[in-house]
């Protein structure tokens, strides 16, 4: 099992490389692999198609089959992700940021789709994060989804931590994620950053919990969060009716 956790370990790298080629030896320096199995899993993954080699001296990038299970419209978070697009993006333009939706899985927050109001740029590739549930609005909001056993399991392997580095009481947390719950939103101003976290809980019947989520400067949010939370319950109707979509 080590041996597929460093295949998909290194296939995850790349995919989320903005982009850019890897090189086998960039690989082994930043997941802490030997090079030559780098080279191995690589060309392995190069004729099963989920990577092609641009070239000795550039390296990989993801292949065609990579993008083929991302389309697939039926999968769960696919169906999420194609309901969230308009929202998001309309989301985006009206608080001028990038907006976020994003779900928890095995301990892990994983972006389905951001996009950014000023540059156009939208991103559906599966991005895995864990280390800040706390100064995020996705963050909070997926944990409060989940019961105070995972929340103390998640602090536990990662630690729940402030933009700052400081260790966040997780006693307290876990009272605020029960006021998260009942509200369905995150409204706070981040102390490090000085940017205001909003963010909304989408909670479609027959899907995973999920949550969007950006931050924004200025000192006026209301209508932001009016706006978060229309949002949210449009990303909602629109996996409850397909057609408006």
């Amino acid at each position: 099992m080590k041996s597929l956790k460093k295949a998909l370990d290194l296939l995850e790298y790349i995919v989320n490389h903005n982009n850019s080629p890897v090189t086998p030896s960039e690989a082994a320096g930043k997941l802490g692999l030997d090079a030559a199995t780098c080279v191995r899993i690589m060309k392995e993954f190069t004729k099963q198609g989920y990577l092609e080699h641009v070239s000795r001296r550039a390296g990989y990038v993801p292949g065609p089959a990579v993008f083929t299970f991302s389309d697939r419209n039926y999968w769960i978070y696919g169906q999420i992700i194609q309901a969230a697009v308009e929202p998001v993006q309309t989301l985006a333009h009206k608080v001028r940021s990038v907006v976020n939706i994003s779900v928890l899985y095995n301990n892990y927050r994983y972006i389905l789709y951001h996009y950014c109001a000023a540059s156009g740029r939208n991103i559906t590739l599966q991005t895995r994060y864990w280390h800040d549930f706390y100064p995020t609005a996705t963050g909070r909001l997926l944990l409060s989804t989940v019961p105070e056993a995972t929340v103390k399991e998640i602090h536990a392997i990662f630690g729940i931590k402030e933009h700052s580095g400081n260790p966040v009481d997780l006693t307290a947390f876990q009272k605020e994620l029960k006021e998260i719950t009942a509200a369905g939103y995150v409204f706070f101003r981040d102390p490090a950053t000085r940017l205001w976290i909003i963010g909304a809980l989408v909670r479609p019947e027959g899907f995973p919990p999920a949550a969007i989520g950006f931050g924004i400067s200025g000192d006026n949010c209301e209508d932001a969060l009016k706006a978060t939370l229309e949002a949210a319950k449009q990303i909602e109707d629109n996996l409850k009716n397909p057609a408006l979509h």
